[in-house]
């Protein structure tokens, strides 16, 4: 939280630009070459979610990420010492790269994942982490970095980098999460890595108040002949009763209500919906569909079809489809980075198991309650990907909406 706001949308820059920067002395070519010798590659990303129990306070993180075999440990901790304390984030050639290959990303998965994008933007003036999280990987982003594109201005993007990466390696703000056979083994290790660390004091930065979007649906105008559709609802907070009870809900919507008329009988190539326990909402969208005004309409119908009762045989059915997803396996390096941010989260082994008792214990009459609890939830934000023809059709079919140009 010590990185400021206007600084923000520099953060995937950045992320990318740490890991592929000369370090100690070495060009870009000669570190890649020292990183592949001894690890399995060096990672950096950034999470932002709502810390579980205080939905008025967020986990923000940057991450930096590694693996290697137990003797190439300490080369390792070396390699990241150096790309945190001597790394070269001037080389304008490499920014250049970066942008472009971000850009290009962000505008190809509008379409391959379209609906992933309007949830975001729907999301981000519900939640403050869907906020940043937009900000950071969504159409802000991708808006932001043709704008830096088209701006070409080196020296100001090379400044942001260097104040990003100044409040960001800090000792008091480090968590280190190490999976091994005997991780007391690298402690010594470990502590000579944080004793190279500088140690600061930390400025949180408050973000500014959200403002919902209109009710009107918002149509942004993109490239395709398809459309992706999403409305997100706002939920007051997140504890295991009505956790599980929504995962439960959006596990019968995606696999039963939406799955028939949206995909089956509206044609789209997907309909589904999901509740996060880091993001206090609830959403359900559409994939490549034909469709925007009816989409929205099955969106409200399935909660409604759930709020009346659904029959108990499609509970249990939905019961056994959760587990599985709560309880989803791990690969070690993610086990064990998964578990340090769960923990840090608030998401632990008592909650989970909260959780699966909630949605074990589940019948028709408590999922009932938790559908009446979305449906009167406000606000609720709609937003639509598609052609101007497509956006143009759903007007003219009563749909009321505010467009945009998805880039200008």
């Amino acid at each position: 939280r010590g990185v400021p706001l206007s600084l923000l949308p520099y953060l995937p820059v950045y992320s990318e630009l740490i890991t592929r920067c000369g370090a100690a002395g070495l060009s870009y070519e000669q570190t890649a070459k020292r990183i592949a010798l001894s690890t399995g590659g060096v990672d950096s990303s950034v999470s932002c979610k709502t810390m579980i129990g205080n939905g008025n306070e967020l986990f923000f993180r940057s991450f930096m990420h590694s693996k290697a075999l137990a003797p190439r440990a300490s080369e390792m901790l070396d390699i990241i010492s150096d790309l945190l304390l001597a790394s070269d984030l001037t080389s304008r050639k490499q920014i250049k790269d970066i942008l472009l290959e971000e850009r290009n990303g962000l505008l190809s998965s509008v379409i391959g994942a379209g609906n992933s994008f309007a949830i975001s933007r729907a999301a981000a003036s519900l939640s403050e982490s869907r906020y940043i999280d937009e900000q950071l990987g969504g159409i802000s982003q991708l808006r932001f970095l043709d704008n830096l594109i088209k701006e070409n201005n080196m020296e100001k993007i090379v400044d942001a980098v260097k104040q990003i990466h100044t409040a960001i390696v800090n000792r008091r703000g480090c968590v280190i999460s190490l999976t091994a056979d005997d991780p007391r083994a690298f402690i010594p290790q470990i502590r000579n890595f944080l004793s190279r660390l500088p140690q600061k004091n930390m400025t949180p930065v408050e973000l500014p108040s959200l403002s919902p979007l209109s009710e009107k649906p918002l149509g942004i105008e993109i490239n395709s002949a398809v459309n992706f559709v999403a409305q997100v609802w706002k939920l007051p907070g997140v504890e295991p009763l009505s956790a599980g009870l929504l995962y439960l809900m959006s596990r019968n919507l995606s696999t039963g209500y939406l799955w028939d008329k949206v995909r089956v009988e509206g044609g789209a190539y997907g309909g589904s919906s999901m509740m996060s326990i880091s993001h206090p909402i609830f959403a359900c969208s559409s994939y490549r569909d034909p469709n925007i005004k009816s989409t929205l309409d099955h969106f409200q119908k399935g909660i409604e079809e759930i709020a009346s009762g659904i029959p108990e045989d499609k509970v249990e059915q939905s019961i056994i489809g959760t587990i599985g997803r709560i309880d989803s396996p791990r690969p070690p390096h993610s086990q064990g980075l998964g578990e340090t941010v769960d923990l840090m989260l608030g998401n632990t082994r008592e909650f989970k198991q909260k959780l699966r008792e909630a949605v074990m214990g589940a019948d028709r009459e408590s999922l009932c309650r938790a559908a009446s609890s979305v449906l009167s939830a406000r606000p609720t934000v709609k937003v639509v990907l598609g052609s101007g023809a497509a956006l143009d059709s759903a007007q003219a079919q009563g749909v009321s909406m505010e467009r945009e140009l998805l880039l200008r």
